[in-house]
């Protein structure tokens, strides 16, 4: 069974690892949190009783918080490494994820107004 990958795709913290999946080539299954996909409330509940998201399952493996999947997929694929193997470059490889994130929420929240949750599509 493929990776499989919980989030909604207008929550920031699911974006980075649909961005390192994509990057590294990963093959994966994404597994809608919403109103519309009852089915995996359940799953989403146990893997994080909070109910926060990403989520990550492969096999025995499941994880939440998009850095440590990011870590994770980051073992896969023929991609270069995302995160480095030196010492000195993984801490601040794992500093710019997290200021990355800050940046995308800082200059999304303003659009917020226009996509309210649970709001119709719109054509």
């Amino acid at each position: 069974m493929p990776i499989q990958l919980y989030g909604h795709p207008f929550a920031s913290f699911v974006w980075k690892p649909l961005i390192a999946a994509y990057e590294c080539g990963v093959p994966f299954e994404f597994r809608m949190v919403d109103a519309d996909h009852p089915e995996h409330a359940p799953r989403i509940a146990k893997l994080s009783p909070p109910g926060q998201f990403p989520a990550l399952t492969d096999g025995s493996v499941e994880t939440t918080q998009s850095n440590a999947i990011i870590e994770y997929l980051d073992r896969f694929g023929d991609a270069p490494r995302m995160i480095p193997h030196e010492a000195d470059g993984a801490p601040h490889a794992r500093l710019l994820a997290h200021r990355s994130v800050a940046r995308v929420v800082d200059e999304a929240l303003p659009y917020r107004a226009f996509f309210p949750l649970g709001a119709p599509d719109r054509d």
